[in-house]
């Protein structure tokens, strides 16, 4: 539910939407996992490479975080290596941190484009 949220209210319109939409929101998905898998090995990404990153780390966050029933002050006193998940919140933290770093490169680009 987190990694499909509704689009509309109205429940024919939400169906609609699925059965036009849903192959082809699936097949992104895929399509920027592929890409993430791809590029793994890279030293530099180029600007679609680093979006399809970007993308491809929200959504394993989001499944993730939904398993793990992650919420804001997960992490507030640290981490607990001997929490019975702690292998899977180490994963979803380093995710979290590898996102920070590909939002923070993805500004950068920007700002040295506008200057």
């Amino acid at each position: 539910r987190r990694l499909r949220p509704r689009a509309y209210e109205d429940e024919e319109v939400e169906r609609e939407f699925r059965a036009l939409m849903g192959a082809e929101l699936e097949a992104g998905r895929l399509e920027n996992l592929r890409g993430l898998g791809a590029t793994v090995g890279e030293k530099r990404l180029d600007a679609e490479e680093l979006d399809r990153w970007l993308a491809a780390l929200n959504d394993l966050r989001l499944v993730l975080g939904t398993r793990l029933d992650v919420t804001e002050d997960l992490f507030a006193d640290g981490f607990d290596s001997a929490a019975p998940n702690a292998y899977e919140l180490a994963v979803y933290a380093f995710l979290t941190w590898l996102q920070e770093a590909a939002v923070e490169a993805a500004a950068s680009a920007l700002e040295d484009a506008r200057d």
